[in-house]
């Protein structure tokens, strides 16, 4: 499938005939045959919006998507053209823009087998889309406490990706009830720690000043913080890195990019809501 003109436009105005829904699914891109970590933040049947971590490719330069879509999981494998750039603003935490959306560019879909089309279309065109599976939706058990108040639980998120911690945020904002803290390095995360009580920590494994092994190592020499739950979730899929991490006293090793379902069950596990919202 090949649209004409492409046009930015398409992305932020859209006309009659035109919709977009939320997405939000962890996406594999293949860019001049180098594979980069990004996340299909919003879909249409003409393109969509993609947050990707490092440089972002040119408009008019050509990239290959494979990710799952919301609800039966099918993976998408496709290729699309760049529209627009939207590059990450320097006075935001996490990186996000200025309209809220993950540094990353607009797409247009160039080819799509028929039944990928399909796909897209009948999530485009469903009454009402989720921005997760309806099984990322918190257990009764979490959402409330005996007396049936909801609960909250505190999550850190150490990555020195914008848009890794924009989706972890949102996901996590999305019914979970948990309060979300953020740390682009492990010495950041120990800052926090320090004053900051804290339920799970989720772990990204390369990053500058102090890297998620440096880190696994410290929470380990320190009593106050190895009962916290770390789940590590890292590009590095390599068996060795898998049982250092769990050696060193991760809980669970994610390797992205990962689905939103696995994350939230994952939590649940490991980490009981610990305090009622008044």
């Amino acid at each position: 499938m090949t649209n004409a003109n492409p046009s930015p436009w398409r992305f932020a105005q859209p006309k009659s005939g035109y919709r977009r829904v939320a997405c939000h699914r962890p996406c594999n891109v293949t860019i001049d045959d180098q594979t980069a970590y990004g996340i299909v933040w919003n879909l249409s049947m003409l393109g969509a919006y993609l947050g990707l971590d490092g440089p972002l490719p040119s408009p008019g330069e050509l990239v290959r998507l494979s990710f799952a879509m919301p609800g039966d999981g099918a993976v998408i494998n496709c290729v699309a053209r760049v529209a627009w750039q939207n590059p990450a603003s320097t006075a935001s935490d996490t990186g996000a823009t200025a309209d809220g959306l993950p540094p990353g560019c607009g797409l247009e879909f160039l080819k799509l087998r028929q039944e990928e089309e399909a796909r897209i279309s009948a999530c485009v065109n469903a009454p009402r889309t989720p921005v997760f599976d309806a099984s990322t939706a918190p257990s009764p058990a979490v959402r409330q406490s005996p007396r049936g108040h909801q609960r909250v639980r505190t999550v850190l998120a150490v990555d020195d990706s914008p848009v890794a911690l924009h989706m972890l945020k949102v996901l996590l904002g999305s019914g979970l009830h948990s309060l979300f803290l953020a740390a682009n390095n492990g010495l950041a995360a120990l800052d926090l720690l320090a004053h900051v009580p804290v339920d799970v920590i989720l772990l990204d494994i390369n990053m500058p000043v102090m890297n998620g092994f440096e880190f696994l190592q410290r929470v380990q020499e320190e009593p106050a913080y190895r009962s916290i739950p770390v789940i590590v979730i890292s590009t590095e899929g390599k068996e060795q890195d898998f049982r250092r991490a769990l050696a060193m006293g991760a809980r669970a090793y994610l390797t992205k990019p990962f689905l939103p379902t696995q994350l939230v069950q994952l939590i649940d596990e490991l980490a009981p809501p610990t305090a009622a919202l008044s």
